[in-house]
């Protein structure tokens, strides 16, 4: 691994600890003693508790305090610590700050998760159109959500009134992106998609909104 070689965050989190005080950036017999021989380092803490740690590096591109998503530069590889040569280690500890994890098998997961919600996030809806004395005719309009992955194989689309005793359902096609409908207030609304994935096909979450 080369020195100054970009290091990205591997899930998303929270910037907690910052260090950039060692020097002494280059392969080393012994430790230099900085930061208990982890020399620049920087931790970042997760929505789950775990914390990660990324140690001998080069130097930091986040601050305390600063939100990060996975795939952002976070900081590039050294040898600041102790450190023979240029490498990135990488510490991942359990909600109880001591237990360490191997980061195969905890960002593995991450990453099957991320890729799931971005794939199944129920897709957008809105509605444009005046109703008056408490009724008319609107425009229902949904697309997808932006960065969601796959493909749209159908929409499915269903509202129901106050009075009605279950919903309409229109199995909008792929094309089809908006309806209109004579609603009254307090008609809701629905939206849900299947979605095409790398073979696999998925129902995503349900978008609902109640006209008002």
């Amino acid at each position: 691994m080369a020195k100054n070689s970009p290091i990205y965050a591997p899930a998303a989190g929270t910037v907690e600890t910052v260090k950039l005080n060692c020097t002494h950036n280059y392969g080393k017999k012994k430790s230099c003693g900085c930061n208990g021989g982890s020399g620049n380092y920087i931790c970042i803490k997760h929505p789950d508790g775990r914390r990660t740690y990324y140690k001998h590096i080069t130097t930091a591109y986040v601050k305390v305090g600063q939100k990060v998503k996975m795939g952002d530069k976070i900081a590039s590889v050294g040898s600041t610590g102790c450190s023979s040569g240029n490498h990135l280690h990488l510490e991942v500890t359990k909600t109880d700050g001591s237990t360490r994890e191997n980061p195969v098998n905890v960002f593995s997961k991450i990453t099957a998760e991320t890729a799931l919600s971005k794939i199944t996030s129920a897709p957008n809806l809105s509605y444009s159109g005046l109703t008056f004395y408490g009724s008319g005719i609107v425009t229902a309009s949904w697309s997808r959500p932006s960065g969601s992955l796959g493909s749209i194989v159908s929409y499915t689309f269903s509202y129901k009134r106050p009075t009605d005793k279950c919903y309409c359902i229109s199995g909008a096609t792929r094309s089809t992106k908006s309806m209109a409908i004579a609603v009254v207030k307090g008609t809701i609304l629905k939206v849900q998609a299947t979605i095409s994935y790398e073979g696999n096909t998925y129902t995503t979450a349900v978008k609902q909104i109640t006209i008002k």
